[in-house]
């Protein structure tokens, strides 16, 4: 399994001494509780934080969210059933892949949910984890359009069904989060899809916590070499300024085994173990990045509370930002930059490099509702390498 090893743990083992030799050091002035207090709480997280990651709390795994198989209709003269799906993605260095087929094709029957769940669970081993779930593909309305991935589900919908819109399967997926561990995630979004992202509220984002940046639909002439997979980047900041707190996923979209061979996009996902549990939690609590690369990985702090988190009346906030591409003899995996983005895609902070393995700390005002990552490397000046789940500031 992947973890945080070498140059890159001690990086962040440095990182987070320095600041707390730091923050102790400084004079507490009397006058200024309120900032005492907060440096006080950020020395105990970061704290926590050192030893977790010391430990390894907490790892870097890379799959996809997002495959079919000859279940759903679109991809029904592929012969690729589940165990096929499952076999190459472990053969090709996934370590989680989850099977999300479309629920409205004919192809998809209660017989065939019922093979896919099997399959899971027969394919799911120490260094692999394969996750099930299907596709809800609302394609006609009229309460708007949108595809939609609900993985770990009791049961399935089939969103051209009479009455199965929008509205009904949002409360549809708090019932079954009810019955066992639920994520979903928003699918190659445009950019005023699901009703101009309508039926919002804070219990069904609870739900919805993931939205693919990343999403491509295998083809036989997949290079592995390009910067492939159509970007939803923009559709995601529509998606954080409606209130939606989705973090990043990378969705190959397999409808073949080829795509599993050649795709080279991946979702990260920082969990504590390679276990449904943990990738599951990992999800859930949006510790996610989409990265075009196979291996690039990155992790940040705020304030000393993880990616992915709520950070509550700040003063000011405290980013630390390790990167690493394991790469070391590949020029182009060089990372290049990192961006702090917050509001309608506002570049708050940057920095360069030129190295495969980065460490970077700044300080910033709490101005935004929220702020995401974007790292790019030496492969592509223009075109970002990894998005990272954002941070979201409540006052």
């Amino acid at each position: 399994m992947k973890k945080l090893t070498g140059i890159f743990h001690r990086l962040i083992l440095a990182i987070l001494t320095v600041s707390s030799l730091v923050q102790c050091s400084e004079e507490k002035l009397p006058g200024n509780q309120e900032e005492q207090k907060e440096m006080e709480e950020q020395e105990e997280v970061t704290e926590g934080v050192n030893e977790n990651v010391d430990t390894e709390k907490y790892h870097a795994y890379f799959g996809t969210t997002h495959g079919h198989t000859s279940y759903s209709g679109d991809a029904q003269k592929t012969g690729n059933t589940p165990g096929i799906n499952y076999q190459e993605a472990k053969k090709n260095g996934f370590q989680f892949y989850i099977i999300t087929d479309h629920s409205h094709y004919d192809t998809f029957t209660g017989e065939t949910w019922q093979d896919t769940k099997i399959q899971a669970g027969n394919y799911l081993e120490d260094d692999f984890v394969s996750l099930y779930g299907f596709e809800y593909s609302e394609n006609n309305g009229p309460n708007g359009k949108g595809h939609i991935n609900a993985i770990n589900t009791t049961d399935y919908l089939n969103a051209l069904a009479d009455g199965m819109w929008l509205d009904y399967f949002y409360s549809w997926l708090i019932d079954q989060n009810k019955k066992t561990k639920v994520v979903a995630s928003f699918n190659h979004p445009g950019l005023d899809q699901y009703n101009n992202w309508d039926y919002f509220s804070t219990e069904r984002r609870e739900i919805i916590t993931m939205l693919e940046v990343i999403n491509g639909v295998s083809k036989s002439d997949i290079k592995p070499d390009s910067i492939i997979g159509k970007n939803h980047y923009k559709s995601w900041l529509v998606a954080l300024q409606k209130g939606w707190r989705v973090s990043p996923v990378a969705g190959l979209d397999a409808h073949s085994p080829n795509a599993l061979r050649k795709g080279e996009y991946r979702t990260g996902i920082w969990a504590e173990s390679l276990t449904k549990e943990a990738i599951l939690d990992a999800m859930a609590n949006r510790r996610t990045f989409a990265t075009y690369d196979r291996n690039l990985r990155v992790f940040y702090w705020v304030n000393g509370r993880e990616m992915g988190t709520v950070i509550e009346n700040p003063s000011v906030l405290r980013f630390k930002i390790v990167a690493a591409d394991p790469d070391g003899d590949k020029e182009k995996d060089r990372i290049r930059k990192i961006e702090i983005i917050a509001g309608n895609d506002v570049v708050v902070a940057s920095e360069t490099f030129n190295n495969h393995e980065v460490e970077w700390e700044t300080e910033l005002s709490p101005d935004f509702k929220y702020y995401l990552i974007k790292v790019y490397t030496q492969k592509d000046a223009r075109q970002p390498m990894a998005y990272v789940a954002p941070v979201w500031i409540e006052k």
